[in-house]
């Protein structure tokens, strides 16, 4: 993917299941070929793309403020 095709629209900060701190990264891609892969798994929990509409279902309680920037 062509770095000038992504836009950062949030970052969030949480604790995962085990409690240890986390940052999740959110972007818009404006174009893009292929299907999407977890390049660096060993720095990656996971890696899933949802069209904006879709987003608060994917990720539940934490997508409420990201949802509007997705837009």
């Amino acid at each position: 993917m062509e770095r000038d095709a992504l836009r950062v629209v949030h970052t969030m900060h949480y604790r995962n299941p085990e409690g240890q701190p986390r940052i999740g990264w959110f972007f818009v891609a404006s174009h893009w070929q292929g299907e999407p892969r977890n390049a660096e798994p060993h720095k990656c929990a996971g890696l899933s793309w949802h069209p904006a509409n879709k987003i608060a279902q994917a990720l539940g309680q934490r997508a409420r403020t990201l949802a509007p920037s997705a837009q």
